[in-house]
């Protein structure tokens, strides 16, 4: 089949393919990681580029890395997509198994989410205590110096877990106090979901001192690239929080940012920005593509203003039958709007087949407003 490619060029390529997948050492491998990791954030010297970082994350993986593996699988998890749960639960599973603290904290809560009976796991309180101590056994091992075999980035994901330990009582009992100083000192070493956290987090003495923090460790986070910042900080240029200009234009392109990481909030607003022309030209078939895209997501902001386009018949044709379907998934997540809409504009909705009341129903307009 080669017969006409020469030898040396077939040398060559067994030469390189070999490379790939030589034995690394502890050190090369925290030091490959950390560099596979650099292409994940913005503002840090090296040029943004995810397609990169998953390509060195995923060649570590073969060669060993029970970090890298385990970080793939949070990433797909970060998606939030269900069809991915259950892959990044065997992930998780085949590494938790080898002892790796990170993926037994994503394997209980992945399969939590998908409510799998996962009898190896046993007591559930006795594995989030183990989880606890695995956790915390590798922040004490490279205290108060950072081992070489040790990534960065890894280590500080550690540390934001524990925090979220102590924040939520997992296997330890609930300590604010803890779970601040955790989550500070991930934030401070350049975690970007760490500072996120801390940005909702702080409990000052005054609501200036607060409001000061939530800014600076928003915009710290959202020039990371860590969505849910990226929409808080549109949102504060919307709002004029915290002394942030009011700048509908500069909103839209945090919007943008953390709607193409798929954060279903900020699909839903910068839907509402086309939606209403509010920093940016007005345009029914962007908005309702947002919208579409925050549905399969279940934002239940989004399903509703789905509904409202074919009640009113804006880009889609009107269709009465289309709006109820939309505002019930709506009313299924809880929003209070959509079952305004229902009693509205749809007599004897309750008695649908599809409908699955909750425990109490509400009545009154909330805060996304009339058309």
């Amino acid at each position: 089949m080669h017969k006409n490619i020469p030898y040396c060029f077939l040398f060559l390529i067994c030469i390189i393919t070999s490379c790939q997948f030589v034995e690394l050492t502890p050190e090369e491998k925290a030091a490959r990681y950390d560099e596979a990791m650099s292409y994940f954030y913005e503002g840090n010297g090296t040029p943004k580029n995810e397609k990169e970082a998953l390509r060195r994350l995923r060649l570590l993986e073969k060669q060993g890395c029970l970090e890298a593996g385990c970080k793939l699988a949070e990433l797909f998890f970060q998606n939030h997509l269900l069809s991915y749960l259950e892959i990044d639960y065997e992930k998780f599973k085949e590494y938790a198994d080898q002892g790796e603290p990170l993926a037994m904290y994503g394997r209980k809560l992945t399969g939590g989410l998908l409510d799998i009976n996962d009898s190896e796991i046993g007591d559930e309180n006795d594995y989030a205590q183990k989880t606890f101590r695995a956790l915390m056994k590798i922040a004490k091992d490279n205290e108060p110096n950072i081992k070489p075999s040790v990534p960065k980035s890894y280590l500080c994901d550690i540390w934001k877990a524990i925090g979220d330990c102590y924040e939520y009582g997992e296997g330890v009992e609930k300590n604010n106090s803890l779970a601040f100083q955790w989550h500070l000192k991930a934030a401070e070493h350049g975690n970007m979901h760490a500072q996120y956290s801390l940005a909702h987090f702080y409990e000052w003495k005054n609501e200036d001192e607060k409001t000061k923090r939530i800014v600076e460790w928003s915009s710290m986070a959202a020039e990371k690239g860590d969505p849910m910042a990226q929409c808080d900080w549109g949102y504060f240029h919307v709002t004029g929080y915290g002394g942030v200009p009011k700048d509908s234009s500069e909103a839209v392109k945090w919007y943008i940012k953390a709607a193409e990481q798929d954060y279903s909030t900020a699909l839903y607003r910068l839907g509402r920005c086309y939606d209403k022309g509010r920093g940016v030209e007005q345009n029914y078939y962007l908005a309702y593509k947002c919208f579409r895209k925050a549905a399969e997501y279940n934002n239940p902001s989004a399903l509703y203003f789905i509904g409202e386009y074919y009640r009113l018949g804006i880009w889609v044709k009107k269709d009465m039958y289309k709006a109820k379907k939309w505002y019930m998934k709506a009313a299924h997540e809880d929003l209070d709007d959509a079952y305004v809409k229902l009693n509205k504009y749809f007599k004897g909705w309750k008695n649908d087949k599809n409908w699955k009341p909750r425990a109490k129903l509400c009545g009154t307009l909330s805060s996304l407003g009339e058309y």
